[in-house]
């Protein structure tokens, strides 16, 4: 067989990874977020922007409805892919929601969609078993130290290496949830089509999917939930960006104290960047520019300071998502990182100048050492001395 088609690396549940995965992708505009209790998707907001929910769980075979082998017809309008290859089911869960996404899926899944238009499920995963380009981008958070233990614990073919031991590790399987054409699907790679679960609106396709997750939960300790969701970040940067260019720009035009003829050259810019910006703030803006243009440059400053001071927290925000988004890419490239070679060529070196020593071997060694050193007492040869009485004397 194809080595492409060979089982891929495990890889943690981790929100960040999967959103460094999707930055990968070329998609901006979309991010990963833990859920930590059902709770906290509240029924009562906008729940448009959650593209879709991937659960997690110790696989559990479960029964199929009795129609299942029945096609829906409703399920095809669904980029559906059935897992044909081992270990791939973290990817293919989150390849299920953002190629059924209204977004913009950048260049690499925009070419496997248009490669795989028309393909059956299992051909579509087939096809995906294939695609290097994703597939590098999986096992980039399984370095060498991993494929070097999978061929070490490898006894399926005999070849395995007979001084490691073999590991028996849980199963865990991922399933995504949608919406789509007025229903919710359930996406399990396993079960080779959609499952259709429950018709509603868009709108309400949270509050109509947490009882279907609920009751995958009782009982159970070992799930996770995360939820595909819209960010916002980009936007948000472009709005500070465009009221930091304002303020500078206005700050300019105070200081400089100009002439009225010379005015009309900058209104170009400031009304582009007015347009730029979040239109609650369009008459704030301008109004500190009719303010300008009338010379009160005494009002304008003040108006300047207050717009600084209205719009500080909403920077604060936004300098604290940049922050987070670079711990989150930190993160992530240490564990993409594959530390195991230097650990390996370390080691190496240590044995090889005698630097790294068998634990036992130095603890015997230091305690001959020190009995070395230790002065020879023998009890029979120690000489008592007798407690002598003092005498008074008398003086004559």
């Amino acid at each position: 067989m194809n080595t492409h088609l060979e089982k891929w690396a495990l890889i943690p549940s981790d929100p960040a990874i999967f959103e460094d995965m999707i930055q990968q992708y070329g998609i901006e505009e979309v991010r990963v977020e833990e859920v930590f209790a059902l709770d906290l998707l509240d029924d009562d907001k906008d729940n448009t922007d959650i593209h879709g929910l991937i659960f997690i769980s110790r696989y559990v075979e479960e029964e199929l409805p009795t129609n299942f082998e029945q096609a829906d017809p409703l399920a095809k309008d669904i980029v559906f892919t059935a897992q044909v290859v081992t270990n791939i089911c973290a990817t293919l869960a989150l390849l299920a929601v953002l190629l059924n996404a209204n977004i913009n899926k950048g260049h690499i899944l925009n070419n496997f969609l248009r490669f795989t238009e028309g393909f059956s499920s299992i051909d579509r995963g087939m096809c995906l078993g294939y695609c290097q380009e994703i597939r590098s981008i999986h096992d980039a958070y399984a370095g060498n130290a991993y494929h070097i233990a999978e061929d070490a614990m490898d006894v399926s073919t005999g070849h395995g290496n007979a001084n490691c031991d073999v590991v028996d590790t849980e199963n865990y399987h991922y399933i995504s949830y949608i919406y789509k054409n007025g229903f919710v699907w359930e996406l399990d790679g396993l079960k080779n089509q959609p499952l259709r679960l429950q018709g509603c609106t868009h709108e309400e396709w949270i509050t109509r999917v947490k009882p279907i997750i609920q009751q995958r939960m009782q009982d159970r300790v070992d799930v996770s939930l995360m939820a595909i969701t819209k960010d916002n970040y980009h936007a948000k940067l472009k709005q500070k960006n465009a009221f930091n260019s304002y303020l500078r720009l206005s700050k300019e035009v105070v200081r400089k104290r100009l002439a009225k003829s010379t005015l009309p050259r900058y209104k170009k810019a400031f009304f582009q960047i007015i347009n730029e910006a979040d239109t609650q703030y369009h008459d704030t803006m301008k109004d500190i520019w009719i303010s300008m243009y009338s010379q009160n440059y005494t009002a304008a400053e003040a108006k300047i300071d207050a717009f600084a001071m209205e719009i500080n927290p909403f920077n604060r925000q936004v300098d604290q998502l940049t922050a987070e988004r670079e711990r989150a890419k930190a993160n992530s490239t240490r564990q993409k990182f594959d530390y195991f070679p230097f650990v390996q060529a370390f080691f190496k070196s240590s044995f090889q100048y005698n630097l790294l020593h068998d634990p036992l071997i130095l603890a015997k060694r230091k305690s001959v050492e020190k009995k070395a050193t230790e002065i020879p007492t023998n009890k029979s040869t120690l000489i008592k001395r007798k407690p002598t009485k003092k005498t008074a004397t008398k003086v004559p």
